[in-house]
């Protein structure tokens, strides 16, 4: 198997160089070298891992539209999570070299303490860390930063946002949309049980709290409710009195879930108000169909002072908030995102 020389040059004129085979992403050869480039979905869904190619020839397989057009492509951009070296590859990276850190992945075991349904198609998913001999037991991680997850007797890791927060008891909990021809959504459905144990690495992402002053407005779209969890348990585990809203979103209100939970949050964050958005809501619903980018929208449109918006979902839910935040004049630091692909 051919082995290709790789080298990446930020913005700063700093070069990692490392080498990747035709069957590795350019993303994932650089992490099995202990080299961790800036991604976040790593399903070619968020554009956070974009680079240009220089020289050298470069496979692009699929990638979400909205982040990397046919222009982009043009121009040689390309989403390193989605790319693979056909020949020796020189990179120019948009980003200086402190976004870029050198430390070992270490693998970590886990194993399943619960696993139980939260809405159609979506589980909670909750491991206990075993203990690592450099690590110690606990968890840590930056609320809004994401793990992966072995799928079981494969090579594929798949990535998660973590739900809980920080501990060092080594407690994880995740929410799951369950694809229909995911591999691991296969092993949740069919094998997975109590007591197995996984496999997990990270953390990953920059999706984090950012300490501004600013009111933080929370855009989730079903299992991209896990990252503002968290973020919003940190802030009542804090006492953080920041002003916050979560507009959560689903088409049906059967899909909402952990609404009891997000109720109990209000109790110890008095400054925040939860607007759930249900598009084709059923005769049980009590409020009127909202689809979230207009609730959104609406919103902004009135609020004195633009908060920092922070937004997790599809693709097309996060273009939507981003087209809307900028209409209404948001300026583009105060815009935090993370979408997620269909590959779980």
């Amino acid at each position: 198997m051919n082995d290709y020389a790789i080298s990446l040059e930020t913005r700063d004129g700093k070069t990692f160089a490392f080498h990747s085979n035709p069957q590795e992403s350019l993303l994932e050869a650089a992490l099995r070298q202990d080299i961790l480039l800036p991604a976040n979905c790593r399903s070619g869904s968020c554009g956070s891992c974009v680079a240009r190619v220089d020289s050298g020839l470069v496979q692009l397989t699929e990638v979400s539209s909205s982040v990397l057009d046919d222009a982009q492509r043009a121009q040689g951009q390309v989403l390193l999570c989605r790319s693979y070296a056909e020949s020796d590859v020189r990179l120019i990276a948009p980003y200086p070299s402190d976004k870029v850190r050198l430390q070992q992945i270490i693998v970590r075991k886990a194993t399943i303490d619960r696993l139980e349904p939260l809405a159609q198609d979506t589980v909670g998913l909750w491991l206990q860390l075993q203990p690592h001999d450099a690590l110690g037991a606990g968890a840590e991680f930056e609320p809004g930063q994401y793990m992966e997850l072995r799928v079981p007797g494969t090579d594929q890791w798949r990535p998660f946002s973590i739900a809980s927060i920080p501990n060092w008891d080594g407690a994880l909990q995740f929410i799951i949309t369950l694809r229909p021809d995911g591999l691991l959504s296969n092993h949740l459905r069919q094998q997975a049980q109590v007591g197995q144990t996984l496999e997990v690495r990270g953390p990953f992402g920059e999706f984090n709290l950012q300490e501004t002053g600013r009111a933080r407005w929370f855009i989730a779209g079903g299992s991209g409710l896990a990252p503002e969890l968290s973020m919003l348990r940190r802030m009542a585990d804090w006492g953080d009195d920041t002003p916050a809203r979560l507009y959560f979103g689903a088409r049906h209100d059967t899909s909402l879930f952990l609404l009891d939970e997000l109720d109990a949050l209000k109790q110890q964050l008095p400054g925040l108000a939860v607007h759930p958005c249900v598009s084709r809501p059923g005769p049980q619903w009590p409020e009127p169909a909202r689809n979230i980018v207009e609730a959104f929208r609406a919103d902004l449109a009135q609020a004195a002072r633009k908060p920092d918006v922070y937004v997790c979902g599809s693709d097309r839910l996060v273009a939507g908030i981003r087209d809307a935040a900028r209409q209404a004049g948001l300026p583009d630091p105060q815009l935090f995102g993370e979408s997620f692909g269909a590959m779980t």
